[in-house]
């Protein structure tokens, strides 16, 4: 980059730092950008437990219909006995 072009660059900054309008912009874009991140974040969480517990339900059910029972299911995949029998139902 040219020195002029850093020059105008820092100058164009001088001049934006001592605009109280644009600082707050500047940090409300930030925050937005900061609260759009953890939105996603948040998203993508749930998204993998409820694929987790999708993904749980469906073995239960593949192995109770291969002739396993409830209580050898639970006793397998270390779980509740209860839990077992409450997706099977």
């Amino acid at each position: 980059m040219e020195d002029s072009n850093i020059h105008t660059a820092m100058e164009a900054e001088k001049e934006f730092v001592k605009n109280p309008i644009c600082i707050t912009a500047y940090e409300q874009h930030q925050k937005y950008l900061r609260d759009k991140h953890a939105r996603e974040k948040f998203v993508r969480k749930e998204g993998e437990a409820i694929g987790k517990a999708k993904a749980e339900h469906d073995m239960i059910k593949l192995l109770h219909a291969s002739g396993m029972s409830a209580e050898e299911i639970a006793t397998r995949l270390n779980k509740d006995i209860a839990v077992v029998r409450q997706i099977l139902q």
